[in-house]
């Protein structure tokens, strides 16, 4: 089953404008290639070039895109697919860019690999544009309100989406996970085998080949212990413990992780009283790897969050941060969500209880701002008054999938 990406196509029809290459970065198997395809439908002519399989035409025929029949006088479209494994790739893009980006859109598709070569500063700065794609999200299915209407009140948004569709969807994400084939296939034995598989492409096939990491069994014992963290903030010190390295060999693994797209995380907000505590959280992309209930269900929200501002900063409509609080009296806020830097909203996270915990009333005051307190459960929408704030008490499924 193939789902219509339309937020990733807008992102592009943002971008396309500009002349540059686009790059289209993300996880492995989210859904890049088929993206690409969907947006070629658009136009009258496109060439394609996967480098997996069509490595020597580069070679022989660096402009092979001009050989393809031009239809009218509209730019055709050039997806260049897997274009980072190639050695001289950023050499090619700047000469592509240099001579054609007048004539030519370009897409370049790249996992985690690209994102990472990418990053060390070249001669592709300032010619091209790069936006992020994800996983499948709940808001993407059902989506109503954009970017103006939460920023004018998210305690009001337009929730008319049919709950039982919106909670059902929800469920499935946490127990197939995001990544499109498994989820589509809505097999749990088959969702067990694509995730080993999935794990070892990109350790093996991306990590191990940036040369970035010479211990990979340790590695793989690290993916293995970082479920019992989510939620929770990273020791680094515990984590190497139990690795038997140096913290910061567990931090820079960590932050391996994040290049290549298998763990997202989230700053703390640092800028209260006693708001102290400086590790990050992390998270899994692929958040159907975790068993314990309460830490799934806090890592669906941090996706559906993460995803949203990514893709909000991206429009460049305002400037937003996804951030955590904790004070070294371990009370704690699961996300807030900054606008120009300065609180927006605050949201908590909870399985089971539909009462707003100590912890938001509390920070709400201080902050003043709005708060969300987001359920598992179904059919749930209550406003509870907090001094002058308000809390909004709410299924997350009626809440999230009512973003865009």
């Amino acid at each position: 089953m193939e789902m219509e990406r339309k937020i990733y196509r807008k992102a592009w029809h943002k971008l396309v404008g500009d002349s540059k290459p686009i790059f289209v970065i993300g996880p492995r198997q989210c859904g890049k290639t088929t993206l690409a395809f969907q947006i070629a439908k658009e136009y009258r002519s496109f060439s394609y070039l996967n480098y997996d399989v069509e490595s020597e035409i580069l070679l022989k025929y660096p402009f092979f895109y001009e050989k393809k029949k031009r239809e009218g006088f509209s730019k055709p479209l050039v997806i260049l697919d897997e274009i980072h494994k190639f050695r001289n790739w950023k050499a090619y893009i700047k000469k592509v860019y240099d001579r054609d980006h007048n004539d030519y859109d370009f897409l370049v598709t790249g996992s985690g690999r690209l994102d990472y070569y990418q990053r060390g500063g070249d001669s592709l700065i300032g010619r091209y544009e790069k936006t992020f794609m994800f996983p499948l999200s709940l808001s993407e299915f059902s989506s109503q309100n954009g970017i103006e209407a939460f920023l004018k009140n998210p305690l009001s948004l337009n929730m008319k989406s049919h709950s039982k569709q919106t909670f059902s969807l929800m469920n499935d994400l946490m127990n197939y996970s995001p990544f499109p084939e498994p989820f589509f296939k809505a097999s749990k034995s088959f969702y067990r085998r694509w995730v080993d598989s999935s794990f070892t492409r990109v350790i093996k096939q991306d990590i191990q080949d940036s040369g970035g990491i010479s211990d990979i069994n340790k590695l793989m014992a690290l993916i293995k212990i970082l479920p019992e963290y989510v939620g929770s903030t990273a020791n680094y010190s515990n984590i190497a413990g139990v690795l038997l390295v140096s913290p910061n060999t567990a931090k820079r693994w960590l932050d391996v992780l994040e290049a290549f797209h298998i763990m997202f995380s989230i700053m703390p907000y640092t800028k209260l009283s006693r708001a102290i505590i400086k590790e990050r959280k992390y998270y899994f992309y692929n958040y159907a790897v975790l068993k314990d209930e309460g830490k799934l269900f806090e890592n669906f929200i941090a996706f559906e969050l993460f995803r949203l501002v990514k893709y909000w900063n991206m429009l460049g409509e305002t400037e937003f941060e996804l951030r955590y609080i904790r004070n070294k009296d371990n009370e704690e806020i699961d996300f807030v969500i900054l606008s120009e830097g300065k609180p927006f909203l605050i949201l908590e996270a909870k399985v089971g209880d539909s009462n707003p915990t100590k912890s938001v009333f509390k920070f709400q005051n201080i902050l003043n701002v709005p708060a969300v307190m987001l359920t598992k459960s179904a059919n749930v929408e209550n406003l509870i008054k907090n001094d002058k704030n308000k809390i909004l008490v709410i299924s997350a499924d009626r809440y999230i999938s009512s973003l865009s």
